[in-house]
């Protein structure tokens, strides 16, 4: 089924069942274990290892890959890795504020960048140049970074506290205080 319907593959739960698997084995180990966690040092070593697979299959795929399928097996230990040492050095690394910041606007830059990248398609017939696609994902990143601060973050402040959140995002932009909200948001 792998090199003939991977269409299948990527939506069907059955064949991605050995992906959750691996992370519910993981999550059976840590709360079953007799000993504590792996040292500093071996979480280290883990994290590296294990940001070293992630990043290594995003790099290294190409268009052709059947993805899912046996391409999908370096990328799921290293995230059973980075799971399994919290306290490592990759894991510590992605915990800084520039990091955390891109992960709080990844959907809304999820939903942002694929119109932006359309359009631009149907607008320029030749193929993007890397100043062209560069400055798209700057567009989408703003794009996306207004999104949180201004339609998620309302809303989530909305359901706890009713208009409170948005109207303080308002207050907040109306006087000129976003750009340092920003900046304060994307700080190290």
């Amino acid at each position: 089924m792998e090199f003939h319907h991977s269409e299948f593959n990527f939506y069907l739960p059955f064949t991605r069942a050995w992906e959750l698997g691996a992370g519910v084995l993981l999550a059976f180990y840590e709360a079953h274990a007799k000993r504590p966690s792996f040292n500093k040092g071996t979480q280290s070593l883990l994290s590296i290892l294990g940001l070293v697979l992630i990043v290594g299959s995003v790099c290294l795929y190409s268009p052709g890959i059947r993805f899912p399928g046996y391409e999908a097996i370096p990328p799921v230990p290293g995230s059973v890795l980075m799971l399994a040492s919290p306290m490592g050095l990759a894991n510590r690394m992605l915990a800084l504020s520039p990091f955390v910041g891109v992960g709080l606007i990844s959907y809304s830059l999820y939903l942002c960048h694929w119109p932006l990248l359309s359009f631009f398609a149907l607008i320029v017939p030749a193929p993007a140049s890397a100043i062209n696609l560069a400055f798209l994902m700057g567009c989408a990143f703003v794009l996306a970074t207004l999104s949180y601060f201004l339609v998620e973050q309302p809303l989530r402040l909305r359901m706890n506290a009713p208009l409170q959140g948005s109207i303080q995002l308002q207050v907040c932009a109306t006087k000129g205080k976003l750009p340092a909200k920003l900046l304060e948001f994307f700080s190290v």
